[in-house]
């Protein structure tokens, strides 16, 4: 269901400048979206399967895909999925995200439209007054880093030595990818989708128990926020809310990275 050893291509950006894509995005395959924190995601439905859990709630934000991921990942496991997200006074029907979850067998649950943080705390006092668990925000796991750290560990050394660049939510990734390469490049750049940087740091510490690697910088782009949407086009399958936040980054400072660079491509 989760593929290891997602190929690492070649690309031109912005006319001239060369970079190799990990398109970790290919790591599940339609009808899942492209989605590499489930890497994580799918050992932690395991372990809950083991201890007997058949419903689990996943909060969307109105961008996120979260629940149909989270939804690809359990239809076969004989666990439920309820999808809490926020129904906004703009919605006419169900939004498309929620929709694909839908599909795959998931209760969809619209909640009134309010900061996340509150609306999280309902749908998990509901979810487990159902004798269900909850999966934390942004599918925020353990286990994403470790399953990061291992397919990271497998990229070849052709790759390596000058820069990598990737987007940064919560910092899962990043964690693992700077668990398993820190040391083998001269400088990671974490470019936040919106989150500040404080706060990216603080959660990766809580979440994995250690301090991103000394050559790890996490950069918010002026003028970013969590929706602020990137257009720019590129040459391979890429998030506008990630991504090419990212991508941008990277065109707009090329000169002054170190090569070559190998860019992450998570695809939320």
């Amino acid at each position: 269901m989760i593929k290891n050893n997602t190929p690492i291509l070649e690309y031109t950006l912005d006319g001239n400048k060369e970079v190799f894509v990990k398109r970790d995005d290919l790591c599940v395959k339609p009808p899942c979206p492209p989605l590499a924190k489930l890497r994580g995601v799918i050992l932690r439905l395991l372990a809950l399967k083991k201890q007997g859990v058949k419903l689990v709630g996943v909060l969307d934000t109105r961008i996120s895909k979260s629940a149909w991921g989270v939804a690809y990942l359990a239809q076969n496991m004989g666990i439920k999925v309820v999808a809490y997200y926020p129904h906004l006074k703009e919605y006419t029907e169900t939004p498309t995200n929620q929709k694909k979850a839908e599909e795959l067998g998931a209760e969809v649950y619209p909640l009134k439209g309010g900061r996340t943080a509150v609306l999280y705390s309902w749908a998990k006092k509901d979810i487990e007054k159902r004798g269900g668990y909850m999966i934390p925000m942004g599918l925020v796991v353990r286990e994403s880093i470790k399953a990061v750290y291992k397919e990271a560990s497998r990229t070849p050394e052709q790759y390596l030595g000058g820069s990598i660049v990737i987007s940064v939510g919560s910092g899962m990734t990043i964690a693992g990818v700077s668990l398993a390469l820190a040391s083998k490049v001269k400088t990671i750049y974490g470019i936040s989708a919106g989150m500040s940087t404080s706060r990216q740091r603080q959660k990766i510490k809580t979440t994995s128990g250690f301090s991103l690697a000394q050559n790890v910088e996490l950069i918010l782009p002026e003028g970013v926020d969590y929706y602020f949407y990137e257009a720019m086009e590129t040459p391979f399958q890429s998030s506008p809310y990630y991504d090419k936040k990212a991508l941008r980054w990277l065109v707009e400072n090329w000169d002054t990275i170190p090569k070559p660079v190998l860019f992450w491509n998570i695809g939320v």
